[in-house]
Parts: structure tokens; C-alpha cells; sequence
């Protein structure tokens, strides 16, 4: 998929970072959560003061043929284990043995579905590239899914975020003032810093909160009355394979 215009020569970085995540909404919070217990380096940025071209032409290139699906407030509550071995799941790793087992289907038709969906909720996230901290996991019905799981949910979504992003030092200090296309892909940003402009550039990509508003304000630890308080939760960042959309659910132990 081609990435939007830009201006397509390689700026000289002041900084490098594995991921940057652009809020607000736990959509962008989680994945950075979730990026920084899996070892990468990550900055968390603030929306931009003013609309940046960029970052519009790729909301409407990764959204265009997904219409206007309805808004979807629900926090999505369900269980998952880890994706066993091929050997263990009788899916086949080759085509040598036609016969051997069947194939799983691939997800890709599923994906438009998916994407449409995280884009109704005030919980979804969308990546410039296809992400790798997202692992291999298979839900209660069977159905193959990505996820990183963040750690335990108590009181609301809110709280449970801010919690995790403080026990790994996630602010978003700076704020965004435009994305940066080299090489022909969106290899970081242009932040707005208290000590002047700052490039950063990306070797992961970047995350970018969508959806509807957050129906519980950021700044706030107000009551989350979308999942049961009284259960076993976790909170996980999920996504499908080979997908650049993914949501913020809940994940019973």
C-alpha cells in the first residue's frame, strides 16, 4: 500500500526510536504499554495543535473503503491462549503434504471487517506498519487473533492505563506537529518540544489513536460501566494477523 504524499528526502534524525504512539485515546496508550514491556523504545506524543496533511491523507487511505460503521462503545470481553505449534494445532507449516492436514484459512478476507470495526471504537488504534509486538494467540471459539496482553484491569479502562503507563514512565511530554515520509514510507515525525522543533525518526512505525471519542476522559479515572468489575480481567491490545488495526479489550484469566 503506497504511503500519502510527502516530502520524500531522508531528514537528519536529532532522535531514533523503535515506536512512536499518538494520542489521546487507549487505543495509541495501550500499544505504547504494550511496546514498552516488550523492550522497545517508544515515545508517546500529543494529536497535533493543527491538522497535518500527512497524517489526514493516511487516515483517509487506510479507511476509504471501510464506510461509516456505526459507533461501537463496547469494551470487548473475551479469553485467549497463546497460539500452540503448528505441530500441536494440526495446521500444516508447508505445502508438500496436501493431505497432511488442512490449512488455516488465511485472515486477510477477514481484515476489512476487522479494520471496520476497530474503527467504530473509542478503543481502537491504527499502525503505519504491520506490527511485530503483537503476538500469536487463539481465542476460546478458535479464532486465530494477535495480542499483547498489558497486565491487570481494576476500577476502569482509564485507570488500569495510567497505571501500567506510569509504572513504565510513559508521558506524552511534546506534541506532534507532523508526520515525515522518506525512502516512501513514514519514517517519523516532527515534534513541537519546549526547546524547539525535534525529528524523530521510526523503525517500527506509528501508532495513531481512531474512532469516536473516548467515552471516559483521559484525564480522568471515572467508572467504566462496559465490563464487569467483579471479574479475573487483563488488559490486552489485540489485532488480527497482517493487519494495521487493532483495539483495546479485556481478557479473562
Amino acid at each position: 500500500m503506497p504511503e500519502p504524499d510527502g516530502t520524500d528526502s531522508c531528514p537528519r534524525w536529532d532522535e531514533v526510536v523503535d515506536v512512536i504512539c499518538v494520542g489521546p485515546g487507549p487505543g495509541s496508550l495501550a500499544y505504547a504499554i504494550g511496546c514498552a514491556a516488550a523492550d522497545r523504545e517508544v515515545l508517546l506524543v500529543k494529536k497535533p495543535a493543527k491538522p497535518d496533511a500527512v497524517l489526514i491523507d493516511l487516515l483517509e487511505e487506510m479507511t476509504e473503503d471501510l464506510g461509516d460503521p456505526e459507533p461501537d462503545c463496547a469494551l470487548a470481553v473475551g479469553t485467549a491462549v497463546p497460539e500452540p505449534p503448528a505441530a500441536e494445532s494440526g495446521f500444516r507449516a508447508t505445502m508438500k503434504s496436501p493431505l497432511a492436514a488442512p490449512l488455516e484459512p488465511f485472515v486477510g478476507q477477514q481484515l476489512r471487517g476487522w479494520s471496520a470495526q476497530c474503527l467504530a471504537s473509542p478503543y481502537g488504534v491504527m499502525f503505519t506498519e504491520v506490527p511485530d509486538v503483537l503476538a500469536p494467540m487463539r481465542t476460546s471459539g478458535g479464532q486465530s487473533i494477535t495480542a499483547a496482553i498489558l497486565g491487570d484491569y481494576r476500577d476502569s479502562l482509564c485507570a488500569s492505563l495510567l497505571r501500567h503507563a506510569d509504572g513504565y514512565g510513559l508521558v506524552a511530554a511534546d506534541r506532534l506537529a507532523g508526520l515525515v515520509v522518506a525512502d516512501g514510507r513514514i519514517a517519523g515525525a516532527a515534534l513541537d518540544t519546549a526547546s524547539g522543533p525535534w525529528l524523530v525518526g521510526v523503525t517500527e512505525g506509528i501508532a495513531v489513536s481512531v474512532g469516536p471519542m473516548w467515552p471516559e476522559p483521559p484525564e480522568s479515572a471515572g467508572a467504566d460501566h462496559s465490563a464487569d468489575h467483579g471479574a479475573d480481567l487483563e488488559v490486552a491490545v489485540v489485532g488480527r494477523r497482517f493487519g494495521r488495526f487493532a483495539r483495546v479489550e479485556l481478557f479473562r484469566r
